[in-house]
């Protein structure tokens, strides 16, 4: 009688068709593996998903200036990857609220940063100050860091130094003045390091447009200039990405502060306050401005005396309107100005020395004018998509998805829809 195994024994020529085909199967198998593996490494020749992002800041980039230098690398932006038609910054829609707002995904009220300048009870007058402990939301670039993320850091609000004990990998201990074409050749340098000295998160200030259109107004020929100029910076670091071996894991965000408006007249709250002997710190910048009173009892004059200017819209510094998210009680003031878009608040003059002429921020975000630029270009953006608009206090939840990091729990935005190739 044969054994179980006797049985289950195939006779030799079964046996070796046997053999034939799965050896037919695993050849089949390898040339199919072989045949994909360029086109695998053509469409995804990064480091196993290590995304790095890239936030470019042009400073005054207002969100129709785009258009104006058709074919180059705004179009480019536009055609292969995300455009909003519009960013909308905080109020006021200065640098330094803007840039403290897309850098923690929080508003005035809850960074703390009201303008260039402003006064604390405390810690007394701000102005332009290079401390981040002047922030009071964790920066985009601590949250990396924190959790592993090398980051290098150009000039922007807040990242001059450490914040909650931590600073960015690289940069710079103050401000540093610097030409955009500059900046962005840093930017390259920083991606073409080695891996293990390579931040993953690099955030850049570029001049931008700011001050053309401050001297000569969003319609001049200088500004004109300017903005081929920037376009032809963004070509090349469009370039210098492309020519990398991992540009595949490269995201890149073109962003601005503000936008800008022919200034057509100026008003003087301070000549006004002086005039009626209110003694008072009035801190104003473009279209806005903060009062502090030294006597409170001097607070229901001064606002008639305000309302008196034409236009001016004079709001009491405990009371202000929740959607303007601006009341950061010991920094707002006793009086916060808001002047018609146009009007400048001060003395500040164009390039003619005229007090008209020339352009000015500094208003509600939510005014045409003032809104800025977003662009998403890169392996995590839809291609050829254009939404309607991106509010600035979205690119920090935006950032941190495409990180894959925490965010701080204090952000007041959120990752907008339609924009990124995967939910």
């Amino acid at each position: 009688m044969r054994t179980w195994s006797e049985k289950r024994r195939l006779p030799s020529s079964q046996t070796d068709l046997r053999i034939l085909r799965g050896l037919r199967s695993a050849l089949l198998g390898f040339l199919i593996l072989f045949l994909l593996l360029p086109a695998a490494a053509t469409a995804r020749p990064g480091r196993g998903g290590q995304t790095t992002l890239v936030i470019l800041s042009l400073d005054g980039m207002r969100h129709d200036y785009p258009g104006r230098v058709p074919g180059g690398a705004f179009t480019r932006l536009r055609q292969e990857g995300v455009r909003a038609l519009r960013l909308d910054p905080p109020f006021p829609a200065s640098t330094f609220p803007s840039h403290a707002t897309l850098a923690t995904g929080c508003y005035p009220d809850r960074h703390g940063i009201l303008n260039s300048r402003f006064l604390d009870d405390r810690r007394g007058e701000f102005e332009k100050s290079p401390d981040p402990g002047w922030l009071a939301c964790e920066p985009l670039w601590i949250g990396a860091e924190r959790q592993g993320i090398m980051s290098g850091v150009l000039n922007w609000v807040g990242s001059y130094g450490a914040w909650g004990g931590t600073r960015p990998t690289y940069h710079d201990p103050v401000y540093r003045e610097r030409s955009d074409r500059a900046a962005a050749g840093e930017v390259l340098r920083w991606l073409r390091l080695p891996a293990v000295h390579r931040p993953r998160l690099i955030m850049a200030y570029l001049r931008g447009t700011d001050h053309p259109g401050h001297l000569y107004g969003p319609d001049s020929a200088q500004l004109k200039r300017r903005l081929q100029s920037e376009d032809a910076i963004l070509s090349q670091l469009l370039k210098g990405v492309e020519s990398l071996p991992d540009a595949g894991d490269i995201n890149l965000v073109v962003v601005s502060d503000h936008g800008m408006a022919s200034r057509t007249r100026s008003l003087d709250p301070i000549a006004a306050l002086s005039r009626a002997r209110i003694r008072n710190r009035t801190l104003a910048s473009g279209g806005c401005a903060n009062v502090y009173l030294e006597k409170r009892g001097d607070l229901e004059r001064a606002r008639r005396v305000l309302l008196g200017m034409p236009g001016l819209e004079v709001l009491a510094g405990e009371a202000l309107p929740e959607d303007l998210h601006y009341s950061f009680p010991g920094r707002t003031g006793d009086l916060v100005l808001v002047a018609p878009v146009g009007t400048g608040l001060g003395r500040e003059s164009s390039a003619s020395g005229e007090p008209g002429g020339g352009g000015v921020h500094g208003y509600r975000g939510s005014e045409n004018t003032m809104g800025g630029i977003f662009f998403g270009w890169g392996p995590g953006f839809r291609k050829g998509s254009t939404v309607e608009r991106i509010r600035a206090v979205d690119v920090y939840s935006l950032a941190c998805r495409l990180l894959e990091i925490r965010p701080s729990g204090r952000q007041q935005g959120r990752v907008p829809p339609g924009i990124l190739r995967t939910p």
